[in-house]
Order: structure tokens, then C-alpha cells, then sequence
């Protein structure tokens, strides 16, 4: 559904239009599934054309649509004054966990424990809400701010909306956004004034390596990539693309790990609290010194062979690229990963 306001089209995220036709949360996870491998495509299709449906009778229904936009547009305004997510709840500051990292670095299995921590069953809440959705991609970038602004305060309208009708008030919020690791200072602000970062990190070649099995995609080939990849390097390398087209799936992931990781930890030290979960030693942090205690049981990381494809010389400028912009502090975190 298409929204006009501030001189502006918006559009309401999935996520919003799931919520409020009632879609049944445990099918959104059985769906998709806790990892990832095992996507249910043909379901996730049926559930979309499902919850389209009941939104288009929730459209056609004007006395019980009103109201929920006016809340929404309300608010979408106390936000654009300044108010946080946790404020605009109006309800006793809760602290606010987000889980940020790179894409197959644990950040599912951290996320599932912070519920676990909290006793909240994950699958009774959205997963778009919760889980890489909302908000979405472009607008979690700070260097868009200016043009994408207001279509992020909808969203986070939209998500203030859903927390204020399902979220436990006693109960920390809890939410894994890998795009929030683009411009976490940005996007740290609106979520209230105890905000913690737990950040997933883990080889590059690895993850990499997990993603492109799990996607199907071919690492020697140069096509298949998801679009956000195009995007993201454009960011980073300009305008003309040409002789990025040609590199391999497996060289362009690596591209996109040193640009998520450029932004990620050159903005560390300007957040408050922040968690380091390195994906090979996670099984070692101490749960007491967390600033959430969470069981650690079930996770233990094994060594990794290096595929047929791997290439050191990529592998480790990727690397180089990163460490260009790391703290000292922070540097032997990224150093490890050197082949």
C-alpha cells in the first residue's frame, strides 16, 4: 500500500502488512527456516500472495484502516521530532539488543540465544520484524540520510507499532539487522538511550563460502549475485561497474565483505556498548561478563577447508582493505583471518 505524506510516496514494509492481517508467525519460520538453508520457496510465495490478499480487504476497509494510519502517522511525527522507538512506546525504557554482522558469521544462532536469554520464544513473533528485513536496506545507510530519511522513520514507525501491540514490556527488544552494520551510529539514536551491539565476525573466505553453497550461486561464474551487491559496490568503487562485472561471484563476495566491514569497524568506537563475537572463539566468551548472560551450549566452530576456489591474494586484500580503517585496538581481530 502506497502512503502520501511530507510530500513524499511511501510505501508500508511487508513486514507491516503481515502484522496487520494476522499472519501466523510460525509459518513465517517454518518457511524460511532458523538457518537459512533450507528456504521453502514455493511456500514463502504462498504466504506473500496470502497475507497481499487480507490486506487488500484490510484496505477495503475504511473504518478499521483509519485509525491504525493515524497512529502510524502520529507515530512517524513524534519520531521526526527526536523521540526514540522506546519513547514513542511510552513505556518504561527497555534495553535494546541489535545483532549486526556480516552474512553467515552466527548472527542467527546469536540472535536465537539473546531470545532464549530473555525466555521469548522467537517463532511467536514476526520474522520480518525480527530477522534482515525492516528496515530495509538502502534506508540503514547514513551516507543516503538526506534522500532516504523519512521513508526509515516510516519503518520504524511501522516497527514502533508492532512492538507497542506485541512486545512483553518487561522484556529487553531484541533484533538481528546486518544492513545496521553499515551506519550503526546512524541508526543507533532511534532505538533509545541503552542500545547494546553484539557483532558477529568470522573469516572472510568462509562465510563466504557458506553463502554462495546456500544461495547456489556459482563462485568461479559472474553471474547470480543478489542485486545488493551492485549496490553496495557502487558505493565503494563509483559509477563505472565495467571491470567489477567481470571478477568472479567468489572475488565480488569478497569485495562485498571488506565494504560491510570498512563501515562496520570504522564506526565502533563511536557506539556505547559493544559485544565482539567472533564466530571461531564464541564458544569461549564468558557469559557473565555479557551485558546480557546468554547459554552458549550447542555452538562449537570447526576448522574450515579452504575450497578449490579459494585465492590468498584476494582473500587477504580484502583483508588489507579492512584493516586500512580498523582501530589498533581492534586490528588483531581482522589480522587472525591473514592466509
Amino acid at each position: 500500500m502506497k502512503l502520501f505524506f511530507d510530500d513524499r510516496v511511501h510505501t508500508l514494509h511487508p513486514a507491516f502488512e503481515r502484522h496487520l492481517t494476522n499472519i501466523d508467525t510460525l509459518r513465517e519460520w517454518d518457511v524460511r527456516g532458523l538457518t537459512g538453508h533450507n528456504i521453502d520457496r514455493e511456500g514463502e510465495v504462498q504466504l506473500h500472495n496470502e497475507a497481499c490478499e487480507k490486506f487488500n480487504d484490510l484496505v477495503a476497509d475504511k473504518e478499521k484502516l483509519s485509525p491504525i494510519l493515524e497512529q502510524l502517522y502520529r507515530y512517524y511525527n513524534e519520531l521526526k521530532q527526536g523521540k526514540t522507538v522506546q519513547q514513542v512506546c511510552g513505556k518504561p525504557e527497555r534495553d535494546v539488543h541489535l545483532v549486526i554482522g556480516f552474512m553467515r558469521t552466527g548472527g542467527t544462532f546469536l540472535f536465537k540465544k539473546l531470545m532464549d536469554a530473555i525466555d521469548l520464544d522467537f517463532r511467536e513473533f514476526s520474522h520480518l520484524m525480527l530477522h534482515d528485513s525492516l528496515p530495509s536496506y538502502g534506508f540503514c545507510l547514513a551516507d543516503h540520510a538526506e534522500e532516504t530519511r523519512p521513508f526509515l522513520l516510516l519503518e520504524l514507525a511501522e516497527y514502533t507499532y508492532w512492538l507497542n501491540e506485541v512486545w512483553p514490556d518487561n522484556r529487553p527488544v531484541v533484533q538481528k539487522r546486518i544492513a545496521y552494520g553499515h551506519s550503526p551510529k546512524y541508526v543507533e539514536p532511534y532505538h533509545g538511550k541503552n542500545v547494546y551491539w553484539w557483532v558477529t565476525l568470522r573469516d572472510p573466505t568462509d562465510c563466504i563460502k557458506s553463502f554462495l553453497k546456500m544461495e547456489n550461486i556459482d563462485p568461479l561464474g559472474q553471474q547470480g549475485y543478489p542485486p545488493l551487491w551492485r549496490m553496495t559496490a557502487e558505493r565503494f568503487h563509483g559509477s563505472d561497474m565495467s571491470d567489477w562485472d567481470k571478477h568472479t561471484n567468489y572475488d565480488k563476495a569478497l569485495d562485498m565483505w571488506a565494504a560491510y566491514h570498512q563501515d562496520l569497524m570504522s564506526s565502533l568506537d563511536q557506539l556505547t556498548h559493544v559485544t565482539l563475537c567472533p564466530f571461531e572463539t564464541f564458544d569461549e566468551l564468558d557469559p557473565a561478563s555479557l551485558p546480557l548472560p546468554i547459554d552458549l551450549e550447542g555452538f562449537k566452530a570447526t576448522p574450515s577447508k579452504r575450497p578449490d576456489y579459494f585465492d590468498a591474494q584476494l582473500h587477504n586484500r580484502a583483508i588489507e582493505r579492512v584493516l586500512s580503517v580498523t582501530p589498533d585496538h581492534y586490528k588483531p581481530l581482522i589480522e587472525r583471518y591473514r592466509d
